[in-house]
């Protein structure tokens, strides 16, 4: 297994068990990538798998501006979050 498949895992199971709520803005990826102890590189490639999952939403900003980084609402099929 990947490092940034055990990161989008753990981002899932934070989701699921509330700690990452709907509609919630994530904190900023380099935020994100020093609490898991992961480069953003390896940050980013999970938050595409989660983002093609349905999971979350990206926001991109301005050049220089950090993207944004939103829980979506999972529908009540969302096999994603099992």
């Amino acid at each position: 297994m990947h490092a940034y498949d055990l990161v989008s895992e753990t981002i899932r199971k934070q989701i699921k068990l509330g700690k990452y709520q709907p509609g919630m803005k994530l904190p900023k990826e380099i935020e994100l990538a020093d609490r898991m102890g992961v480069s953003r590189k390896t940050l980013r490639t999970a938050l595409e798998e989660l983002e093609a999952a349905g999971l979350i939403m990206r926001v991109r900003q301005g050049v220089g501006e950090p993207n944004r980084i939103y829980v979506l609402i999972p529908g009540k099929e969302d096999a994603a979050l099992a």
